[in-house]
């Protein structure tokens, strides 16, 4: 029988963080397409969230790897 992995903060966090990432996008979207006179505006939340998402998702895919060499 196989052992149960356990799924860590950082995981859960990650999980969290992209939904609520992928929810933000689609409101801007409906914002950009409610107000099409605003073409110039910078999205500078995207340096904020893409890097954050890149590190959780590198550092999760990491623990995820290590737990399950433990396992084996």
């Amino acid at each position: 029988m196989a052992a149960r992995k356990k799924i860590t903060f950082v995981q859960v966090l990650t999980i969290v963080m992209i939904i609520l990432a992928i929810v933000w996008e689609k409101n801007m979207q409906q914002w950009f397409a409610a107000n099409p006179d605003k073409t110039d505006i910078s999205r500078v939340d995207l340096f904020v969230i893409v890097p954050l998402l890149a590190t959780l998702i590198a550092v999760s895919l990491y623990q995820w790897r290590q737990n399950n060499k433990k396992t084996e």
